[in-house]
C-alpha cells in the first residue's frame, strides 16, 4: 500500500486497501502494520492477538503463532528476525534482537536485546540458547558469557 500512496491517481485504491487491512486486522486480531518490512512467505501459524511493531523486520519465510509480540524496547529499538524464523505461542521478542535465520523460539520465551547468529532454538525467560544445529555452530548471546 506504500506504493499506492505515492501516486495520486491511485490514492483512492490506498484508502479502499486500508479499510479492508482495518477490518481484517480486528476480525483476525493481528496488529500488522501495512508498511512493514517482510519478506515472502510470512505464515501467521494461528490467528489471535500477534502484535508486530510498524519497523520491526522479518526476513523471508517466518512463521508467528498466536499471542507473539515483536516490538520496542525503552530506548526505541525494533526486533530484526532473519529467514525461516519460527516464533512460537506467546513469545515476546523485544528491543534491538537480532535473530538470525533458522532459529526457531520457544514458546513463552522473552527475549530483550538478544543477539543470535542462527541455526539454534531460544527459549525461556530470559531467554537462552537451548540447542543449535547446522554447520555454523552455537548462536552467541551477550548475556550468556556472564553465566
Amino acid at each position: 500500500t506504500k506504493y499506492l500512496k505515492q501516486y495520486k491517481i491511485l490514492y483512492p485504491l490506498y484508502l479502499v486497501a486500508r479499510f479492508f487491512h482495518g477490518v481484517t486486522s480486528i476480525y483476525f486480531g493481528i496488529q500488522f502494520s501495512s508498511d512493514i518490512d517482510v519478506g515472502p512467505g510470512l505464515h501467521f501459524g494461528h490467528i489471535g492477538s500477534i502484535v508486530v511493531h510498524s519497523r520491526a523486520k522479518l526476513g523471508n519465510f517466518c512463521t508467528l503463532f498466536q499471542n507473539t509480540t515483536l516490538g520496542q524496547n525503552d530506548n526505541g529499538e525494533i526486533p530484526v528476525l532473519g529467514d525461516f524464523v519460527t516464533v512460537y505461542a506467546g513469545a515476546i521478542v523485544l528491543g534491538a534482537s537480532e535473530i538470525g535465520s533458522y532459529t526457531r523460539i520457544g514458546a513463552q520465551s522473552l527475549l530483550f536485546d538478544f543477539k543470535c547468529s542462527g541455526k539454534c532454538t531460544i527459549g525461556g525467560q530470559p531467554a537462552r540458547i537451548l540447542c543449535s544445529f547446522g554447520e555454523t555452530g552455537v548462536g552467541t548471546e551477550e548475556s550468556q558469557a556472564a553465566s
